[in-house]
């Protein structure tokens, strides 16, 4: 076997050092660590000078190794290995343990021989007993003389279970644990008969381990080895080997040729080889997992380190310290061999579906790597670890991928553009003229740029942060361009404007590829996990039914035999152990789907939660530190009264948001870390002030905008709200009112506590300034509520979903020894309490708030994210040094917020705009200022009140630019009226998306009415005037001569206008016709849409209420579930009466247009010809 394979001779894998104390031998241990295949270990134990080296040289086909002496001086000390290649199964290691003779005089201490035994035995798969002369009751006798504790006493020196119930008898697991036994009787020269009939030498070793009948103190010495080595080894074999050789020959044995060794010797010693070789399994520990040369290394130190510090090796504890050192291990190894394939093969910038497969490829192989490596990982702890790891390090890629894309796509940039610097640095674009030149410039420039990046993923990207770096310069040459008039310098700056806007538009796209390319990758990623996962349970499976199947096999052997011999009692117990053996292996087998799915959910939870991680970072990387904002601003402070007010910094970026937002709200008494899970929902390590020492950070509400990472459309609006409680305000109305418009503004309000959520929870939620209790007295839902009205029951339409956020929290989510959900924790922390007492009115207080104000309710319990050291750096702290079932809990918590926050709405189901949330917060802190209670109702009122004047404005400056760039008069007037229609109907359209709450169309009206026209008109005619007084070509004479003339031509041309008349009258009828079809259609819509809205609002908020219904009576509550069904049959006639009432509101609504329309006609008309006839 060239020199025995793996090594050429035997080395010391555990001895004692100077203190007497084992240790394992460090160059063992490097040997073993370098050996990652399956490991046969087979141990001899037995008698100093009973010839057990010579039985393993044997076996690793070596004449010489182990050492072998002729002396009556023990040779071998401690425990030897030998590694070879294994002869007969490929990909497998036999490892030879040689260990040091038992019984020598010499060493006086027993205890040695006792765990020299052991740590056979436990590191062993086959276990083979030398010892000389015959198998008799000396024999046996001398098995447990040596060390009292050696065979009879197992179970006092090695545990399987770390903890073991008072009644539980322990050693009915050993034989599932302890290896398979072999008895090697030496120097043998009686024959195999009994009663003149021969036998096996296995039927002797049986023979020889019968019990005796009897409960004498004789006959329980007689039967106790006997017993042990039945309960202990499934698996006993036996061979007898004749002398070797003469007494002469024994003194040399290393020396002797085969031919000089008693024949029928060596027909037994290679009979017990073949045995070695083919029935010796692979090492494995509990449930059957096969160990490797690695993670035998380790096993042996965990061992040999229990025995030192005077511990009882538990098979258990040793197992769980096994797994941990070697999915360690595992982890960093299948990490290194990513990243090893991944530098080697990517070649940045790179295409990302390349970068893609080149990651797919490394990742398949590096979980092969930790599959191969990792032991017991049942919780995909580690797999969900190395998932983590891989996805950053994936991540970082990607990011380094589009930072060298942006650098090229940067210089050359820089290198395109360069003309167009220049000509801005020496005024070639200032001149008459020059802003068409420079548009044009700035369009050809940009397609050779594209022409040279097309093959960048940041092309779009970065060509669209340039050019809105160029926005400004570009209006300022527009109007340093003397031959535009203003009408066209304003429509050059909107085709500027649309430009930037389609270039973003062609970024975004570029983006969202990219996304779709990250949870592609993601999926695969899943898939190819669970693929593992399904193999590698299916191979544990089936390992563990083959072991319960080998040991349900002896014990139904033993079993029999014990019957045989007539102990009856033993065999009752053995069967007691069978059926129990049995029962678990059909729990097993019926387990074996739900375990199965458990694991798949566990990754498919670990993939979906890592996913959203990475188009966060991504738009940090495109859009610049957060995308809307860089960081966090403040919304609403204290001025020098110290009365609340709104930042105008704050307004001015909502005022600048036009899509809706859904806005996150997070409360809490201050200090319990609510600012750091606002910088994680900003996928930012930072932002929101955090703070390390006893005093409150954030003041006020502070405001963070960012894209939304799920809904594309919307902001994502987080408000971080100023700690509650704090002992330096002393106003605790202050905190009343921030509380409050953390209700009122946000679709989502987080409240963030610590520990747990128990009756002081609860009652710090309304100690502190009654926030949650007292919500009544301090917002109101309607203007006027009659005296007999429940002031509450309004208030779960409109106020946000509630999360609970308990921090460091330590305990296990079990009520009784049921496990549950964070939901059903929370759900049983509101449990009402029965009865009427004072006592009982104060603990359901707050409870009975949260259930009536809050519709949507859900909780989520956080570890500790890091210990108490690194919590006051937790805002440097990198992910990996974060707390994993943290990172878990924050991951899922942060995707519930992104896929169900929804956008803010307001009564009816209106969808609020970041420009109306900033007039919302100042209608609402004005309400404060005034010292009025909150009125939702009112707030609604006076926010369509601004909202609409706003939308009529901008809708008829976006008519009167349109008409503008149009129309060139004189024109037909079929022209006038198509172009008329479209600029209108976009107008419309406009006025549609920012109003607000236009129940009786009065703004709508308005936009509709005499001021369209009219003005676009009256402009034109003060345009004509001032082209002639602006001509400076001619004189005052001259002026009043060309006025004379225009008016003569137009007293020519009155007759030939008024025989046009009822063509244009006709004509104006039908644009008016038209345009009223248009608004009532958008009206119609508008409605439907509003009436939907309302429809779906309303069916959240009937399912809230039966949803509590069920619950009071459940809990026993009939006075108040009875209340409850009066609130749901008068919410049902409510949506009965709106469903009934809706054609009704359509058909007022036509009519009201209607009639609108034959004014508008009229006024048309007249106004028409009174500017054609002038």
């Amino acid at each position: 076997m060239a020199c025995g394979g793996l090594m050429s001779a035997p080395v010391c894998l555990i001895e004692n050092d100077e203190n007497g104390k084992l240790r394992v031998r460090k160059e063992a241990k490097d040997i073993l660590d370098g050996i990652s295949e399956p490991v046969v270990v087979v141990s001899v134990v037995g008698l100093y000078r009973t010839g057990k080296s010579y039985l393993m040289n044997r076996l690793a086909g070596q004449q010489t190794g182990f050492a072998l002496g002729c002396t009556i001086e023990s040779k071998t000390k401690g425990i030897w290995m030998w590694c070879v290649p294994h002869p007969n199964k490929k990909g497998h290691t036999l490892v030879l343990l040689d260990t040091e003779g038992l019984g020598d005089v010499k060493k006086g201490d027993e205890k040695h021989d006792t765990w020299i035994f052991c740590l056979a035995v436990l590191l062993s798969s086959t276990l083979v007993y030398n010892s000389l002369g015959v198998i008799d009751n000396m024999a046996l006798e001398k098995l447990q003389y040596p060390s009292y504790t050696i065979n009879n006493k197992l179970t006092e020196n090695i545990r399987v279970k770390a903890e073991v119930g008072q009644h539980e008898d322990e050693s009915a697991d050993f034989i599932r644990f302890f290896p398979s036994f072999v008895w090697a009787v030496r120097d043998f020269s009686l024959k195999l008969e009994k009663e003149d009939k021969p036998i096996t030498s296995d039927e002797y070793l049986e023979g020889s381990l019968e019990l005796k009948q009897g409960s004498s103190p004789q006959a329980a010495q007689y039967n106790l080895p006997r017993s042990c080595l039945r309960n202990f080894f499934a698996v006993r074999k036996c061979f007898v080997f004749p002398r070797p050789a003469n007494t002469e020959g024994l003194q040399k044995m290393e020396e002797l040729t085969e031919e000089e060794l008693d024949s029928k010797f060596l027909e037994q010693a290679n009979t017990f080889c073949r045995y070695i070789y083919n029935n010796s399994e692979p090492k494995t520990v509990s449930g059957g997992r096969t160990i490797t040369g690695t993670a035998l290394g380790n096993l042996a130190e965990v061992y040999v380190e229990a025995i030192r510090s005077g511990k009882v090796p538990c098979l258990e504890n040793a197992v769980v310290s096994l797994a941990k050192i070697q999915n360690v291990r595992a982890v960093a190894e299948a990490l290194q061999f990513y990243m090893t394939e991944l530098f080697k093969l990517v070649q940045l910038p790179i295409n990302p579906a390349e970068l893609s497969n080149i990651h797919t490829v490394a990742e398949k192989n590096a979980i092969d790597v930790f599959i191969t490596m990792s032991f017991s990982d049942n919780d995909q702890i580690y797999q969900k670890e190395l998932m983590g790891k891989i996805h950053e390090e994936y991540q970082q890629m990607c990011q380094h991928n589009y930072e060298a894309s942006s650098m090229q796509c940067e210089e050359v940039l820089r290198d395109v553009f360069d003309r167009l610097e220049k000509g801005i640095s020496d005024g070639s674009y200032l001149k008459p003229g020059g802003s068409q030149k420079y548009i044009d410039m700035l369009r050809q420039l940009s397609e050779e740029y594209r022409a040279r990046t097309h093959s960048q993923i940041m092309s779009e990207e970065v060509l669209s942060r340039f050019l809105k770096t160029k926005e400004e310069t570009g209006n300022m040459i527009l109007q340093a361009d003397e031959s535009l008039s203003a009408a066209e310098q304003e429509k050059e700056a909107e085709k500027m404007k649309t430009e930037i806007l389609k270039q973003q538009k062609r970024s975004l796209k570029e983006q969202n590829r990219l996304q779709e390319q990250m949870y592609q990758d993601m999926q695969r990623t899943c898939d190819e996990h669970m693929n593992q996962i399904i193999y590698q349970m299916e191979r544990e499976q089936d390992r563990m039914r083959r072991d319960n199947e080998r040991v349900l096999e002896a014990k139904l052997r033993e079993s029999k035999a014990l019957l045989k011999m007539g102990f009856q009692w033993e065999a009752a117990r053995m069967q007691s152990e069978i059926n129990s053996l049995k029962a678990e292996m059909e729990k097993e087998k019926s387990s074996q789907p739900s375990k199965l799915g458990q694991a798949l959910n566990r990754i498919g939870m670990a993939t979906t939660l890592l996913a959203p991680g990475f188009p966060l970072k991504l738009i940090g990387v495109v859009m610049a530190c957060g995308g809307l904002m860089s960081a966090p601003v403040c919304l609403i402070e204290n001025d020098e009264e110290g009365k609340l007010r709104v930042r105008k910094e704050a307004k001015d970026i909502l005022d600048g948001i036009s899509e809706p937002v859904v806005v996150v709200s997070v409360m809490g008494l201050y200090r319990t870390g609510k600012s750091y899970l606002m910088n994680r929902l900003a996928g930012q390590q930072s932002g929101f002030a955090l703070g390390n020492t006893t005093e409150s950070e954030t003041k006020g509400i502070w405001m963070w905008c960012v894209p939304h990472p799920y809904k594309e459309g919307h902001t994502l609006v987080l408000l971080d709200t100023e700690g509650l409680g704090d002992v330096k305000k002393g106003d605790e109305k202050h905190d009343t009112w921030i509380f409050c418009l953390a209700v009122l503004l946000s679709s989502t309000l987080v409240y963030n506590s610590l520990g747990v959520i128990d009756n002081t929870a609860l009652e710090k939620l309304h100690a502190e300034c009654s926030y949650v209790t007292e919500l009544t007295e301090n917002i109101r839902v309607k203007a006027e509520v009659s005296r007999d009205e429940d002031k509450s029951a309004d208030f779960m339409r409109v106020f946000p979903s509630f999360v609970w956020a308990v921090r460091d929290f330590t305990l296990e989510l079990k009520i009784g020894n049921k496990q549950i959900t964070s939901d059903e924790y929370l759900g049983s922390a509101l449990t009402l309490k029965s009865g009427c007492s004072p006592q009982t009115e104060q603990y359901n207080l707050p409870r009975r708030c949260l259930r009536h104000f809050f519709a949507v309710r859900k909780c989520f319990v956080f570890p500790p994210p890091a210990n108490w050291q690194n919590m006051k750096r937790i805002e440097k702290l990198t992910e990996k040094e974060l707390d994993s079932e943290f990172l878990l809990q924050a991951e899922t918590f942060r995707k519930y917020i992104f896929e169900n926050a929804a956008p803010k709405i307001v009564g009816g189901g209106h969808t609020v705009t970041g420009t109306a949330l900033g007039n919302l917060a100042e209608v609402y802190v004005k309400m404060i200022r005034s010292g009025k209670v909150l009125c939702l109702e009112n707030a609604v009122v006076s926010l369509a009140k601004i909202q609409n004047v706003r939308a009529v404005e901008e809708a008829l400056q976006f008519y009167m630019t349109e008409m503008f760039s149009m129309v060139q008069l004189p024109m037909r007037s079929e022209e006038l009226s198509n172009i008329h229609q479209t600029a209108e109907k976009k107008a419309i359209k406009d006025f549609i998306t920012k109003s607000l709450s236009d129940n009786d169309q009065i703004y709508q009206q308005e936009l509709m009415s005499e001021r369209v026209l009219s003005k676009f008109l009256k402009g034109k005619e003060e345009a004509g005037s001032m082209i002639l007084q602006a001509d400076q070509s001619l004189s005052t004479a001259e002026q009043e001569k060309e006025v004379e003339k225009l008016k003569k031509e137009l007293l020519e041309q009155q007759q030939r206008s008024l025989h046009e008349q009822n063509f244009l009258q006709m004509q104006m009828f039908t644009a008016m016709q038209k345009s009223c079809d248009e608004h009532v259609n958008q009206i119609i819509h508008l409605m439907e849409r509003q009436q939907e809205r309302m429809r779906r609002d309303n069916e959240q908020f009937l399912e809230a209420k039966l949803r509590e219904r069920c619950a009071l009576l459940e809990q026993g509550f009939q006075c108040e579930a009875a209340r409850m069904k009066s609130e749901i049959d008068s919410l049902k006639a409510d949506m009965d009466k709106e469903k009934s009432s809706q054609p009704s509101k359509c058909t007022a609504v036509t009519e009201l247009m209607l009639a609108l329309a034959i004014k508008l006609i009229g006024f048309g008309i007249s106004r028409l010809s009174d500017f054609v006839l002038r």
